[in-house]
């Protein structure tokens, strides 16, 4: 939750970024410090899960800065009315 929204109702600004799903798998390894040969011995559930974690973290970046984006152009807008 965000705020009091859930996490995927929230909808974020697209940037048309896309990439293939190898990339995507190859990231989520990475960043739960596996090397390639150890992720593979995961468990395909195990392997599943940890890309579902990646994402979700990315996902609440991705909605914490783009409200903190929306704040800093509010409170800019707000300034610049003051002046």
């Amino acid at each position: 939750m965000f705020r009091g929204r859930k996490i995927r109702d929230i909808r974020l600004p697209s940037a048309g970024v896309s990439h293939a799903v190898e990339l995507e798998w190859y990231l989520a390894m990475h960043w739960w410090g596996y090397k390639p040969e150890e992720f593979e011995e995961l468990e395909g559930d195990e392997q599943a899960r940890r890309i579902a974690v990646y994402r979700l973290n990315n996902r609440i970046e991705a909605v914490v800065a783009d409200y903190q984006n929306k704040e800093r152009e509010r409170q800019s807008r707000k300034n610049n009315r003051k002046h």
